[in-house]
């Protein structure tokens, strides 16, 4: 589909190009990410949504293994 932000906690990571962040997913856990600095912006975080539902939306982490999470559409930004 698009490009969108995604509202999250965003933190430092070990390496200066990385940040770790914090999702909150559709069934109310918490998840935790290494993602690259310039994927991220005041507490915002740069995915990719492949479906919306009218439970929630879908979307892609840019982190090493692509991950899809499914998260609350409240949560998502125009990019």
């Amino acid at each position: 589909m698009s490009d969108q932000w995604l509202k999250c906690l965003v933190t430092e990571g070990m390496f200066s190009d990385e940040s770790v962040v914090q999702i909150t997913t559709l069934a109310d856990q918490q998840l935790s990410f290494f993602v690259p600095t310039s994927a991220t912006r005041d507490n915002q975080l740069k995915v990719h949504v492949i479906e919306r539902t009218k439970d929630g939306t879908l979307v892609v982490i840019p982190n090493e293994n692509r991950s899809i999470v499914p998260v609350s559409s409240n949560k998502i930004v125009a990019a």
